[in-house]
Order: C-alpha cells, then sequence, then structure tokens
C-alpha cells in the first residue's frame, strides 16, 4: 500500500514547492534561450564566419543529445537531484568558459552536455511530490516553458547593457541560483504539508 507520507525529505534539506519551478525556469528556460538564439548571436558577435558558427552550433546540439542520453543513467545511479546539480554545473561552467573568453567550441560543448540533462527537471519534480506528480510537473514545465521566452527576451537588453560576456555571466549566476535548492540551501518548508 502506498505510504502516507508529504513531500519526502532529503539529506539536509525539504523542498519548498516552488523550487523545481525556480530551477525550470533558470535551467530550462536558459538552455533553450541559448540553444535556440544566443548561441548563434553570440558566435557570430566574436568574428566567427557561418561554417565556423554552423560548427560550433553542431557540437553544442550533438553534446546536448548526448547529455540526455547520459542523463537518465546517472539519475538511476546518483538520484535525479544529483545528476540534475551535475548538468546544471556543466551547463553553468560552459557559460563561464564563454563568458571568459574561452575556446567557444569546448564551452559550447559543454553548454550542450549539461544542457542535455533538463529533461530531469521534470523527473525530479515527481521524485518530490509522489501524490500529485501530474500537477507538479504540469506547473514546473510551464514555468520552464515560461523561462524560454523571458530568457530569450531578458537577454536582449542584457547584451545591451553588458555586452554578450556580461550576459553569459549573469546567465551562468541564475543557474547558480536555481540549483541552491538542490545544494540543500532551499528556503525551509516551515512546516507545510503537502
Amino acid at each position: 500500500p502506498p505510504q502516507e507520507k508529504s513531500l519526502p525529505e532529503g539529506p539536509r534539506f525539504r523542498p519548498i514547492p516552488l523550487s523545481p519551478g525556480l530551477l525550470a525556469f533558470a535551467y530550462i528556460g536558459g538552455f533553450f534561450a541559448v540553444q535556440s538564439f544566443w548561441a548563434g548571436a553570440f558566435a557570430y558577435a566574436q568574428g566567427l564566419s557561418p561554417q565556423e558558427v554552423g560548427r560550433v552550433l553542431s557540437g553544442l546540439n550533438l553534446a546536448s543529445i548526448l547529455g540526455a542520453l547520459g542523463g537518465g543513467g546517472l539519475a538511476a545511479r546518483l538520484g535525479s537531484g544529483r545528476a540534475l546539480l551535475l548538468g546544471m554545473g556543466l551547463f553553468g561552467l560552459g557559460l563561464l568558459w564563454a563568458s571568459g573568453g574561452g575556446n567557444l567550441g569546448a564551452a559550447y560543448a559543454l553548454m550542450g552536455l549539461g544542457g542535455g540533462f533538463n529533461g530531469l527537471v521534470l523527473a525530479h519534480t515527481a521524485t518530490l511530490f509522489p501524490h500529485a506528480p501530474g500537477r507538479a510537473m504540469a506547473g514546473v514545465n510551464l514555468l520552464g516553458v515560461l523561462g524560454i521566452f523571458a530568457l530569450q527576451a531578458g537577454l536582449g537588453p542584457a547584451v545591451e547593457v553588458l555586452g554578450y560576456r556580461g550576459a553569459l555571466l549573469l546567465l551562468a549566476l541564475l543557474q547558480g541560483l536555481g540549483a541552491l535548492p538542490l545544494l540543500g540551501l532551499g528556503l525551509p518548508a516551515r512546516g507545510r504539508r503537502g
């Protein structure tokens, strides 16, 4: 018979309901905003030729496929939270590498590899809300989609004010904030149940 539990507790924290939504906004939104538009724009701004841009974008997309394939296996071994943390870390590292002027092909490969883990957000959400996984995943997915649109649009003004490197650094910071609950630094649930 199913156990009468509300939210399962992690080793050091109990996630608040908004935690996976904020994670989805930052991570899913950030990755697809970069993959679908800003990676190409940044590459052109660095002076790459159309052929070179095509190569680095192909590398990003191929790496994202590898990340998607490997993420599930890692989640089975490490748990969805730890696997997500690894994916976000790789994606953030790629952003930092690109913003610091590192090799763009390698930076994009890291972004793609880490970003490919994004499907684990919904799997992780289901483990946090075992008695209403469908509703929880729908809400988290909605926040992820909103994040894509918000960050696609929001990076434009950020680029104008901070430049491309500053905007990528800001996006890397957002990944760190989104990952805080996975590190056990989320806000306490304050006794909330269900």
